[in-house]
């Protein structure tokens, strides 16, 4: 059988058998949930995509109105159209980068 080096520690095999992801048929429980952790990054990254593709959208009818409100003179809603861009954009970049850091490497929070 093919050594395979776990992707976690013991404690993190302790909490695993604890919250009953063990499965004593598997011959060897590390690569089980070693498995699973697998297949949610892969969840993880699936879902990073779906938004990021809503967000593609988003912008794009945003772009659309913006531009229409620029023609219709209605500079009000250009400036609102533009600041909902601009915060969708902003929410992109923040997935892209896995979220922004500060320069004491805090995470930066998204307040209004």
């Amino acid at each position: 059988m093919k050594s395979v080096e776990p992707k976690i520690n013991k404690a993190q095999f302790a909490r695993a058998v604890q919250e009953g992801y063990y499965d004593s048929r598997c011959s060897d429980p590390m690569i089980l949930y070693s498995e699973i952790m697998d297949d949610f990054d892969a969840g993880k990254k699936f879902a990073r995509n779906k938004v990021l593709e809503l967000m593609d959208e988003v912008i794009e009818q945003y772009e659309g109105l913006s531009v229409w409100s620029e023609q219709e003179n209605d500079m009000g809603s250009a400036e609102h159209t533009q600041a909902q861009l601009n915060a969708v954009k902003f929410m992109k970049s923040w997935v892209i980068s896995g979220g922004h850091e500060d320069e004491d490497g805090n995470r930066v929070c998204l307040v209004r």
